[in-house]
């Protein structure tokens, strides 16, 4: 599954990797987390960019869902491609796997995984059954904070 961060704040002179989510986004991403945990089982591994918004994102929608999953921090999920993360996807062979990073790059994924085209807004939420390989995969459902009555898509 790809999650796209939930929203950050913007402000001056801080560099983009410490961008920290506004209100709306640690709304946003704990309203995500509790669906996922209401409607999934626990991920086998969470990775996330290193980005304080991903991390901040990762750590709530774990929280608000109930997993005592602990993200791991990988640095080819912030400004890396699609292949680099086909390639972190591919690497985690023990289950299910929860990803936290940035567009374009997740809907470039789920487009190079699946053959759709879609737009995630933040805290967007991507399921994504198969295998991390180009037109390997089967997209499942994407749900947003706005489908489940949160900030708009």
């Amino acid at each position: 599954m790809l999650v796209r961060h939930a929203k950050a704040e913007r402000p001056p002179g801080i560099p983009d990797i410490a961008r920290e989510l506004s209100d709306r986004g640690r709304l946003d991403a704990a309203l995500v987390g509790r669906h996922l945990g209401a409607n999934l089982p626990p991920p086998a591994v969470v990775v996330t960019s290193p980005a304080h918004r991903a991390l901040d994102t990762a750590r709530i929608v774990i929280d608000a869902a109930g997993w005592k999953t602990v993200p791991h921090i990988d640095a080819r999920l912030y400004g890396g491609g699609v292949a680099d993360l086909l390639a972190v996807l591919a690497e985690q062979a023990t289950g299910p796997v929860l990803a936290f990073g940035h567009q374009p790059v997740w809907s470039a994924t789920v487009a190079a995984l699946t053959g759709e085209t879609i737009a995630l807004p933040t805290a967007a939420a991507a399921r994504i059954d198969g295998i991390a390989a180009p037109a390997r995969g089967v997209l499942r459902w994407v749900i947003t904070p706005a489908d489940l009555g949160g900030g708009p898509a």
